[in-house]
């Protein structure tokens, strides 16, 4: 029993370590990253932003696929090096031979195995160079690199031009990734960056029975820079907050749409009231004759900030902190 659970384990470790995984096993593992990453939502998404780094605008989400090749190049160069695997020269002839002679897609009639099949697919994809072995992280990295190409996109120049010259919001993407803000209001910075954030015009193309106009005003529709920037309530409850801040703190001065919208703030409350306005607003506004009457914000830091613009006044209340008459 001993040499059989011994044989079985080896085989085991064997098949393992030697050979991929499986197209349904890269799949399901696929299809559960982007659920956890959409929370279930189907998002129009370009894979390109998905794949590349933080520091080009994206989410870093690792592809498998890709992933298991380059763990399969590592596995290969291991077993060129150590001396004492069994069939070094056999794999050694058989990659050289199917490389150097065959120039097709297809591998040498002589190797009998799938997994010698697939190797060198991958080797052939890859462009692997076996006389200059390299680590598996350099070849998921390259090709990450030649896969996502720096596309953009129409509406991100709109963008540009909309906030003034220079301004990049895959740049943007930067301070947002690294903040230590609550996910849900990262999720909502990505996607107003990246233009998906689920407004009733992009929401109409998905279920025609919503409609496309606008929640607030009703008159136009309802696109990310009309419910950001060019709303009537929109514009008003912005001055309200720019007066707001500059009451709570007068290091802040100058603010502008450009800053609101990106966050530039000194001091942790302001900026998390105002990250969490705009996706709230909707349900937690009120309108009276024109305009905004009472507004009740959950910060991240669990400070309750309650707005009441009858009375000009505005109450922060965390434990035994509060201020009265900011």
């Amino acid at each position: 029993m001993t040499v059989i659970g011994s044989w079985v384990v080896s085989t085991l470790w064997h098949v393992v370590k030697i050979y991929p995984l499986t197209r349904e096993c890269i799949d399901s593992l696929q299809s559960e990253i982007w659920k956890f990453v959409w929370s279930k939502k189907p998002e129009w998404v370009r894979w390109e932003t998905c794949m590349s780094d933080y520091l080009n605008g994206g989410l870093r989400i690792i592809n498998l696929d890709i992933k298991s090749k380059a763990l399969l190049i590592g596995r290969v160069f291991r077993f060129f090096e150590e001396s004492a695997a069994p069939w070094k020269d056999f794999m050694r002839y058989y990659i050289g031979r199917a490389l150097g002679i065959n120039d097709n897609s297809r591998p040498n009639s002589d190797i009998p195995t799938p997994f010698y099949s697939h190797l060198l697919r991958v080797l052939r994809e890859f462009a692997v160079d076996l006389g200059q072995p390299c680590t598996s992280k350099m070849y998921y990295l390259k090709r990450i690199e030649d896969c996502v190409t720096a596309v953009k996109a129409r509406s991100e120049l709109a963008w540009n031009q909309r906030f003034g010259p220079g301004l990049i919001w895959k740049e943007i993407w930067k301070d947002v990734a690294r903040s230590f803000n609550d996910p849900v209001l990262r999720d909502f910075d990505w996607r107003t960056v990246h233009r998906v954030l689920p407004v009733n015009f992009r929401v109409h193309k998905w279920y025609s029975r919503i409609s496309s106009a606008c929640a607030r005003c009703g008159e136009r529709v309802e696109t990310i820079e009309h419910t950001l920037i060019h709303c009537p309530m929109v514009k008003e409850m912005w001055m309200f907050i720019l007066k707001l801040c500059n009451r709570i703190d007068a290091s802040v001065l100058g603010l502008s749409e450009r800053n609101m919208l990106l966050g530039c703030f000194q001091r942790t409350k302001t900026r998390d009231l105002l990250r969490y306005l705009i996706p709230r607003g909707k349900n937690e506004c009120h309108i009276s004759s024109g305009r905004m009457r009472k507004l009740t914000v959950l910060c991240i830091l669990r400070i309750t900030c309650e707005i009441d613009w009858k009375q000009n006044s505005v109450s922060w209340t965390r434990k035994t902190l509060r201020q009265n008459g900011v």
